[in-house]
């Protein structure tokens, strides 16, 4: 999957349903339209009756896996997540 994806998936998860679709789009501005329509596609996001943005389980599922460019377990960055 799609490094951006999965940085996408992580931001949402982040915002706890604090954020909406056009929170994301505007915070990923100029390509931000693109990347929330390759989120839904893929169904890894949600928006809830009052327009509040969630990960799917397949959004949870993608952030739970290793690819490569990940930097959770970087022994020499000291563990930082991107």
């Amino acid at each position: 999957m799609n490094q951006i994806l999965k940085k996408a998936c992580r931001y949402v998860r982040n915002t706890n349903g604090g954020a909406t679709s056009g929170d994301f789009i505007d915070d990923h501005s100029p390509v931000g339209h693109q990347i929330w329509r390759d989120l839904t596609v893929a169904g890894l996001v949600r928006v809830d009756n009052a327009g509040r943005i969630f990960i799917t389980d397949a959004g949870a599922s993608l952030l739970e896996e290793k690819t490569i460019g990940d930097m959770d377990d970087c022994p020499s960055c000291g563990g930082m997540r991107q």
